[in-house]
């Protein structure tokens, strides 16, 4: 599990088991959010992640599309737009594997 900046940088990395929420829930990020959420993420700030994870006042997640219930036009525009910004993820892992 890693945590990239808008940069490109790493600035988290938890090595164990390929990733899941379960993993996620046993790395010391996830102790220190939820002990003190302020100090990972001031002024408004948050992270992004997949549909694999829960919302979270400081972790956004898409919007999941459901068989009775399409999603409206600014949940598809977040969507998109959150995929763009976690394009930052895909490169830095890229370019950490040399591509």
């Amino acid at each position: 599990m890693a945590i990239v900046n808008h940069m490109e940088k790493f600035t988290y990395v938890y090595t164990s088991q390929p990733g899941s929420m379960q993993v996620f829930k046993q790395s010391n990020f996830w102790s220190e959010v939820m002990d003190n959420p302020a100090l990972r993420f001031p002024n408004d700030t948050h992270i992004l992640g997949n549909s694999a994870f829960p919302l979270m006042p400081w972790l956004l997640v898409p919007f999941k599309e459901r068989m009775t219930q399409r999603l409206t036009r600014p949940q598809r525009q977040y969507n998109n737009v959150h995929s763009s910004a976690r394009m930052a993820v895909e490169r830095a892992f890229g370019k950490l594997k040399g591509r």
